[in-house]
């Protein structure tokens, strides 16, 4: 039900509302580049020196034409052409006109500063040489290059490897360059120094350590489970706490046996005992397998004999994206079961049944087979590029997978992009089906099924597929951030998507597709339930200081708002009482203090960008600011610390709780910018301390949180690297050793 919007009342201070980004990124305002780019939209004419060129205008900013000339290149009577791919680095770009001398004077004249050129293997050679050499340093590096760049540890035995460094370091002796065995010695001996430094600062960490785990097998069939832990350190720096988000991979464990939820939570205990961590477990997010929430539950079970305190149900999360895809699917999954008394067109309705998603899938693999065909495929492309027929880059096609999120998205756009259609306008004027249609003419593909090419009307309706699975791919690639906390949008994510969706049904925008919609949306109605009876959700939506409670107000009923509420103040009267009860004891605060270096804001500023626009669109504007309570409700250092009964301690914690969190909700919204809301840095402010010192605590817990399991997704990207033919023969041990290096070096 659409959402009353609130009035706006006239008032001193000005409304909080979500500023949009703007549309430029810094690559598209290098006006050192752009002002040296001619924009062209026909290569042909522009490659023919005898047309003569109009004086060129210029302009600070990327042009949006599909080619760019080079300007210099003109002033000497040469014609160089670049694609203006918007999405693409311009450092091809800037080398380019650094060749020509008088390029950084034109700058000048111009009143454009020259961006210095950046050098990828500049790694602060000074400092590099003014260590000693010596096999230390030697070993050091030698196993960092191992490590990092996926090298067999064979390799130091081979003669040319060993004649290379010999012949450049003629100082070097025999026993100066370690032997394999060293070098696996050398792997354990750093694993286990670093391994050392990373469990102290987790272990040490003033808050809870959250977790990701799941499953990956190598190519030998070795079951690997990888647990990342996320958890922020503080350090003073010029009398400030300064926090960062760490994330380190604890385990790549090969686990061995029956993958039963019972035998990967002691798996999973066991790896927290190891590390010194059970007493700090926060949450643990993974996918939505079945065998996944009975490992929480074991995992419950197994802390609760040692008395430890754990709840499946609020400190297990589902992986945001995973549950997105099993919302696509099912929408994927419903296409073809057409209601009998659905009103629609008879060539959409043939179109449906014969399923667009499956017949691009398998028109894509049917180019993709062998190699033979991809080799012919891009002969084909290559030759009509040449003819002129087809503008831009020789495309490969691409297949997707069900259990990779936005891989169908990704197989749909492609072919899309390679198939603009009869009537649309696409940069590509040479259909894909024109390449297929060469392909199979010729006597070799005779045999190949010659309808393999979807029709007009199961384009169109692609097409229609595409446009909803764009919102499915745009709020996965939103929350799938690791170094910045997301869970506080990860329900406004949720019900935006809904709510979309939702109204694409009632406003009949796509009807041919409504009745794949409405299972999709009871699939994912199911999981906001779901989310919005963890009460870890609301919490990370208060903590942000751009919503606080006001997100929550404007879309949950008031039954679910009071619990919100009720629910971030038993988080601070817990930690209010811990305070009370060390106070009784004569004993110091709990928070521990820990080393690390300053935290980087780009990250905050790309989610703020992904984040302004969801509540653009959404038009959730924020709520009046109220006034700040006066000092005298500020909390005030008591003297002495009464004697106090359990039950006094318990109301005294509460009232206080109450009170802070009150004191946090009537502060103003923080206002959003480009730069974006780095909740890191709120938090860690100097003066919030004495503000609000147990809501820091709750956000220490929380803000580690991970709304995905991308973090070990990207490990089994990296594993794949790691668990190589060349390291075939390496035992489980020292493939989880180099891996959990590799993601911490």
């Amino acid at each position: 039900m659409p959402t009353q919007k609130r009035q706006r009342q006239p008032q001193s201070s000005p409304t909080r509302r979500a500023t949009l980004p703007q549309a430029r990124t810094p690559a598209n305002v290098r006006s050192d580049i752009w002002s040296f780019a001619r924009p062209v939209e026909n290569k042909i004419v522009y490659n023919d020196v005898s047309v003569v060129l109009p004086p060129h205008q210029y302009i600070p900013y990327r042009p949006k034409s599909r080619y760019v000339g080079c300007i210099p290149c003109e002033d000497v009577g040469r014609r160089t052409l670049w694609a203006n791919d918007r999405t693409a680095q311009t450092t091809n770009l800037a080398n380019h006109l650094r060749t020509h001398e008088n390029w950084e004077e034109s700058c000048l004249k111009r009143g454009i500063k020259p961006k210095p050129t950046s050098n990828k293997f500049d790694d602060n050679l000074s400092t590099l040489r003014s260590r000693p050499l010596n096999q230390d340093g030697v070993l050091y590096f030698f196993l960092r290059w191992i490590v990092i760049d996926d090298q067999p540890l064979s390799i130091v035995e081979s003669k040319e490897f060993r004649q290379f460094f010999f012949y450049c370091c003629r100082d070097l002796n025999e026993t100066d360059l370690p032997h394999k065995d060293k070098v696996r010695n050398g792997i354990n001996t750093l694993f286990k120094k670093k391994q050392s430094e990373w469990m102290a600062d987790a272990q040490n960490c003033p808050g809870r350590v959250s977790f990701t785990t799941d499953l990956w097998t190598d190519n030998v069939l070795h079951a690997f489970m990888a647990i990342t832990a996320h958890f922020i350190t503080e350090k003073v720096e010029n009398g400030s706490p300064v926090w960062k988000m760490e994330s380190r991979l604890i385990s790549f464990k090969n686990i061995i046996g029956s993958h039963t939820g019972e035998a990967l939570g002691q798996a999973f205990v066991d790896i927290l005992t190891e590390c010194g961590l059970a007493h700090k477990v926060g949450r643990i997010t993974a996918d939505n397998a079945s065998n996944n929430r009975s490992m929480t539950m074991e995992i419950e079970a197994a802390l609760q004999r040692r008395g430890i305190e754990f709840d499946t149900n609020e400190q297990y999360l589902r992986c945001f994206p995973h549950t997105i895809n099993l919302v696509v699917q099912t929408f994927l999954d419903h296409i073809k079961d057409i209601p009998a008394n659905a009103i629609c067109d008879t060539t959409i309705h043939a179109a449906l049944l014969a399923d667009p998603v499956a017949r691009c899938r398998n028109l894509v693999a049917t180019l993709r087979l062998t190699s033979n065909r991809r080799d012919e495929y891009r002969r084909v492309l290559k030759k009509a590029i040449e003819d002129g027929n087809f503008e831009g880059k020789p495309l490969e096609l691409i297949r997707d997978m069900v259990v990779r999120w936005s891989s169908t998205y990704n197989m749909i756009i492609r072919y899309l992009t390679m198939e603009p259609g009869r009537h649309s306008t696409g940069l590509l004027h040479y259909p894909l089906l024109k390449v297929v249609d060469l392909m199979l003419n010729k006597p070799a593909y005779h045999k190949i099924n010659k309808d393999l090419n979807l029709s007009e009307e199961e384009r169109r309706v692609l097409q229609d597929i595409q446009r909803i699975l764009l919102l499915f791919h745009s709020i996965q690639e939103l929350v799938s951030s690791e170094q910045t906390p997301t869970l506080s949008i990860a329900i406004p994510t949720y019900e935006f998507c809904a709510s979309t969706l939702s109204k694409i049904i009632i406003d009949n925008i796509y009807p041919s597709l409504e009745h794949a919609l409405h299972p999709a949306v009871a699939k994912l109605d199911k999981y906001i339930r779901l989310a919005r009876s963890n009460r870890v959700y609301g919490l990370a939506m208060v903590l942000n200081p751009a919503s606080k409670m006001d997100w929550i107000q404007k879309h949950w009923s008031d039954q679910d708002v009071e619990r919100c509420r009720e629910s971030l103040i038993d988080s601070v009267a817990a930690f209010r009482k811990k305070e009370l009860l060390s106070q009784q004891k004569d004993l110091p605060a709990l928070d521990a203090p820990n080393s690390n270096r300053k935290a980087t804001s780009k990250a905050h500023a790309n989610l703020d960008s992904g984040f302004c626009c969801l509540s653009a669109i959404a038009d959730l504007a924020l709520q009046p600011s109220k006034p700040t309570l006066q000092s005298s409700t500020q909390p005030h250092p008591p003297s002495a610390f009464p004697v106090l009964t359990a039950e006094q301690i318990d109301a005294r914690a509460r009232e206080d709780a109450i009170r802070e969190v009150q004191r946090y909700l009537n502060e103003p919204l923080v206002e959003h910018h480009l730069t974006g809301v780095d909740l890191l840095k709120f938090w860690q402010d100097k003066h919030l301390p004495n503000l609000y010192p147990n809501l820091r605590k709750v956000a220490l817990d929380i803000l580690p949180v991970q709304a995905s399991s991308v973090p070990c997704e990207r490990v089994f990207s990296s594993a794949k690297h790691t668990a190589t033919s060349t390291r075939a023969q390496s035992s489980p041990r020292l493939i989880e050793m180099l891996q959990i290096l590799k993601y911490g070096l």
